[in-house]
């Protein structure tokens, strides 16, 4: 505090510009500093003198004032000087002042400072500007010549590069580092750099730079037709980290196509069989394929099939591998049969270009008639990817999983349509066929799907590329038929398939299951239940299928080794056991709640007691809110160029399709996010979110949460702050983006690339994430846990493959069980997504074929509404209607709820639950509000009834009713009623508020 130096009765503040007592006017001087602060490419630039000019809005001290040129980092006074008395003494005075610059500066390619006011023998310091000035950021990069592979000749053992200066410019070049071991996996000699290299660079510049290749490098390369990538690390004085830049180089070698193909495949009379063809370059140049064509021949009559290749799919780049399906139409040309057995087929590759030939390849095709699959099916209908698992009556084994694609046990939940104007056809594709149709530069007459799933249950018509206008069922539905078709054809399987048995989220709304159910019925298949007590069929909860891995049963020994290696109820399993499950899915998070109860190998009683599920936490989810962490870099990466946002479109496929659906390039770049994405949550394989947890647990413990409020952990991840990713993924492979021009973006890790903020994002994951899954597992797990009793956490799903969830998940568990925490255990595997699918066979083979084998759902759907709050437990209570959701066959559900008399607007809110009785509103999911404006008499309000009718299958009609004076009053049809309106438990059906009558 400060005294006026006039009135000296006023104790003022430094940041006070008047006197409260007397009005005098303190100094308030503004500085602008010449020339400007920042001077991109101009390293001779740099000024010897710094030029200020003061601006006064008030008498001066006549004591006299000095300005200080303040260094920021070290807080050291540079330069001081006095200001002449009388100079800036009147309002709106001005002055400049030139103020040497030390060496110590001219030499810094980047300083920041800053000019003080002070008053001599006063504490009175204001800081007049701030100054940041010097050499912009340089933006190192490979001339736009060397950016495509180096071509070199057989006996060359020079690679040239050209390096240029994109923006700012450049401090001294020390050295250029090669790292040939952390994009090759090779621990070669070093490549040594050939001089001269410039000490500095203006913007625009370039310079020739030359690698020397050893013996060991050569003999290496000519083994490599893809050729070799290295990484240079450019460093340069006054700089931390080195600019990186990939370089690939290799032999300018013909190219060798190649193609292989099964020895036999199997396909059933009358469909389409299809062909896996693997095609590889061994060369170092690439080859343009034209088509593939396969002849069957039966007898007379030759059955043809043809692939061909347009656009970018032509192109068989060097050391490239690709596997591509050949669709085979087993029909003959008059619409004839083929006879049931064995014929060979010649397949030829045939190129565009002039030279090149590869020998015929001949594959058996075994027809076989079309009949039922003796057998179940089932089907995980995942978010991102499907799997599915069968199970043979003649044939003994467990369960086993289809692989449906050429490389993967799981199709991608995509479907693309694409329309030929001058045929009029509209084609489907579905899995990885589909995602490559989202490369196609033709994008008017394509739309790819993502996200099938959790858009089943919405009323949303969509517009396909031919003009129909389609349901979201009715594209469920397509992709379901072309799935089953792809199961048919499968070796495995080589019969029609009519059931499935499918999987469903806790979370899963009323019309979203009704949905699934339409889709699954469109498509061929009737969706099957499991016997869950009173003989009542379910539907198979995502959540239950890792259960099975606890059941003491011979037959189970093998998964259960190949998934725990080992039992999760020891070898003293005969007793009552609690198991939690957490399925972490694309789209969702489900929990279960079990126990089990066993006697003896021969007689198990398993009971689902609680259930719900999330979907704030899922893979999708945490996908993200990874790119929400990493677009800073991404946009600052586009800034810094010059590049505008719009023209580089991203479309993730988990968002929401805008009207007129996505175009080609917004698609394409969203599915390269989003495998760059997908690869860094697979933490557990080695990466920044492993090192960073193996150092957290070290710190804290095992199960500690990482809690962004616990004021220990914000000190722990105050070390990562500005943190890009770790080190293992600096070298990792970068993100290619395409312009709407059709150019291609290179972004590479790096301090001028990619990087995430770790900390950002792990308080993000645990606000946004982490505190509501702590919610939904005190819905499931009672507050003081299985008391006396042991309990079994087992985690599934790729979500949870994520190191931050399993964290969170033994961290939320542990806190929940207190004191009792040591009779926790976690399950730590690394459970694959075909778990769910594989499970669900088992669920159903057990209950259908164990003696003794008792699977029971307390936890099943409750159908009903909230009622008033009740004063004692200060909880609202939970009226069933009934289980379920009605039928026709039904007749009238109701259940008493008083209201207050009056013509009000009444308001009933239906919905689902797990749990009867007293039940907190977090229990209740509410998937409907019904309104009207109602006049009630006293009378009516206190023997008032909600009752729900289904006029139509998947239609209700709710009304509020009451007893007739001469009705019965166990018979709701003959009450009074008011309608309220309709709700729809199927997509499109009917909306809420509706007539009975308008609910189609």
């Amino acid at each position: 505090m400060l005294i006026c130096p006039d009135c000296h009765g006023w104790r003022r503040h430094s940041s006070d510009r008047f006197c409260g007592h007397c009005g005098r006017s303190f100094i308030v001087l503004t500085a602008r500093a010449t020339p400007q602060y920042t001077y991109a490419g101009q390293p001779n630039a740099h000024p010897s003198v710094l030029t200020v000019m003061l601006t006064n809005d008030g008498p001066v001290d006549p004591a006299g004032t000095v300005i200080v040129l303040i260094d920021r980092a070290s807080e050291q006074e540079l330069y001081r000087r006095e200001l002449p008395d009388g100079l800036l003494s009147t309002r709106g005075d001005c002055m400049d002042c030139d103020i040497p610059l030390p060496p110590s500066v001219v030499a810094t390619p980047l300083w920041k400072g800053r000019i003080e006011h002070r008053i001599p023998g006063r504490d009175d310091r204001r800081t007049l500007c701030d100054l940041d000035f010097g050499l912009s950021d340089p933006m190192l990069a490979l001339a736009e010549d060397t950016v495509e592979p180096v071509l070199l000749s057989q006996e060359q053992a020079t690679v040239p590069i050209r390096l240029q200066l994109r923006a700012g410019a450049l401090a001294p070049i020390e050295h250029i580092d090669v790292d040939m071991e952390a994009i090759s996996g090779w621990d070669a000699p070093p490549l040594v750099q050939l001089p001269p290299i410039p000490s500095r660079l203006a913007a625009g510049d370039d310079f020739q730079a030359s690698l020397v290749l050893k013996g060991s490098h050569i003999g290496r390369l000519r083994l490599m037709p893809g050729g070799m990538r290295v990484m240079l690390a450019i460093r340069l004085r006054n700089r931390g980290e080195p600019i990186r830049l990939p370089l690939l180089m290799r032999f300018k070698t013909p190219a060798k196509p190649e193609f292989s193909i099964p020895n036999r495949i199997t396909g059933l009379n009358g469909r389409t069989a299809r062909l896996p063809i693997t095609l590889t370059n061994h060369g170092g140049t690439a080859c343009t394929l034209h088509t593939l064509e396969a002849r069957l021949n039966a007898g007379s009559e030759r059955i043809a099939g043809t692939l061909e290749f347009t656009g970018a799919d032509a192109a068989l780049e060097p050391g490239e591998e690709r596997t591509v399906v050949l669709p085979l139409s087993l029909r003959l040309g008059n619409g004839g049969m083929l006879a049931p057995r064995t014929y060979f087929c010649e397949v030829e590759l045939g190129f565009l270009d002039e030279g090149f030939s590869v020998p015929k390849r001949t594959v058996a095709v075994e027809v076989r008639p079309v009949q039922p699959f003796n057998g179940y099916i089932a089907i995980d209908f995942g978010t991102s990817a499907t799997a599915v698992a069968y199970l043979r009556h003649d044939e003994a084994g467990p369960p086993r999983v289809l692989s449906l694609e050429p490389t993967d046990a799981f199709v991608p939940t995509t479907i693309a349509y694409a329309y030929d104007a001058d045929a009029n056809t509209l084609t489907r594709y579905i899995g990885n066929e589909a995602r490559r149709r989202a490369e196609s530069p033709n994008g008017a007459s394509i739309i790819v799907l993502d996200n099938l799933k959790w858009r089943i249950g919405t009323a949303e018509m969509l517009s396909l590329p031919n003009g129909d206008s389609v349901s979201w069922i009715d594209i469920a539905a397509d992709y379901l038929q072309m799935l089953k078709e792809r199961i048919e054809e499968h070796p495995s399987i080589a019969a029609s398939v009519e059931r499935a048995y499918p999987t469903r989220p806790a979370r899963f709304s009323s019309p979203a299951t009704a949905g699934l159910f339409a889709a699954f019925r469109k498509a061929g298949m009737a969706p099957m239940g499991i016997g869950s007590g009173g003989g009542r069929e379910v539907l198979v909860s995502e959540s239950w299928s890792p259960l099975i891995l606890a059941q003491p049963l011979p037959h189970l020994e093998a998964v259960q080794k190949d998934a725990l290696d080992g039992s999760v109820l020891g070898s003293s399993f005969v007793g009552t056991h609690h198991v939690l499950t957490y399925d972490v899915g694309g789209g969702s998070t489900d929990l279960s709640m079990f126990t089990i109860e066993v006697a003896d190998r021969s007689r198990i009683a398993v009971r689902e007691v609680a259930t719900d599920g999330s979907v704030v936490l899922c893979g999708n989810g945490i996908a993200a809110l990874l790119f929400r962490h990493l677009s800073i870099s991404l946009d600052l990466w586009f800034q810094k160029r010059g590049i505008q946002r719009f023209r580089v479109p991203i479309h993730l496929p988990w968002d929401e399709i805008p009207p007129g659906g996505v175009n080609a390039t917004a698609a394409r770049n969203g599915r390269a996010v989003a495998r760059l994405l997908r690869s860094l949550q697979n933490g557990y394989k080695g990466g920044p979110f492993l090192t960073m947890l193996s150092a957290f647990v070290q710190q804290f413990g095992e199960g500690h949460p990482i809690d962004p409020a616990d004021e220990a952990v914000v000190k722990w991840l105050s070390t990562y702050q500005g943190s890009i990713l770790a080190a293992e993924m600096l070298d990792g492979a970068p993100l290619a983006l395409v312009t709407v021009d059709g150019e291609t973006l290179e972004i590479h890790w790096g301090p001028e690339g990619l990087g995430l903020d770790l900390p950002g994002f792990v308080a993000d994951f645990w606000a946004s994430m982490a505190t509501p899954m702590r919610q939904t597992l005190s819905n499931v797990l009672p507050s003081d846990g299985p008391r006396g009793q042991v309990l079994h956490v087992l985690v599934s799903g790729r979500g949870s493959l994520f190191p931050l969830v399993r964290q969170m998940i033994r961290g939320h568990v542990a806190a929940a069980l207190g004191k009792r925490a040591h009779d926790l255990r976690f399950i730590d595997t690394e459970f694959l997504k075909n778990i769910t699918s594989l499970g669900a066979l088992y669920l159903a083979e057990l209950v259908l074929n164990t003696t003794g084998m008792q699977f029971r759902s307390e936890a099943s759907t409750l159908f009903g509404i909230l009622g008033d709050l009740d004063l004692r437990s200060g909880r609202r209570r939970f009226l069933k209607l009934c289980d379920g959701y009605p039928t026709p066959s039904d007749g009238i559900c109701a259940v008493h709820r008083p209201l207050p008399p009056g013509n009000l607007d009444r308001r009933v809110e239906l919905g689902v639950a797990t749990r009867e009785g007293d039940l907190e509103e977090s229990r209740f999911r509410q998937e409907y509000v019904v309104s009207n404006r109602v006049e009630l008499t006293v009378q009516q309000s206190e023997n008032l009834h909600v009752l729900i009718e289904a006029r139509r299958e998947h239609c209700l009609t709710v009304s509020l009713g009451w007893p007739a004076p001469d009705g019965d009053v166990n018979d709701p049809s003959t009450f009074e009623m008011v309608e309220l309106g309709s709700i729809a438990l199927v997509a499109g059906a009917c909306s809420a508020g509706a007539s009975g009558e308008e609910c189609e």
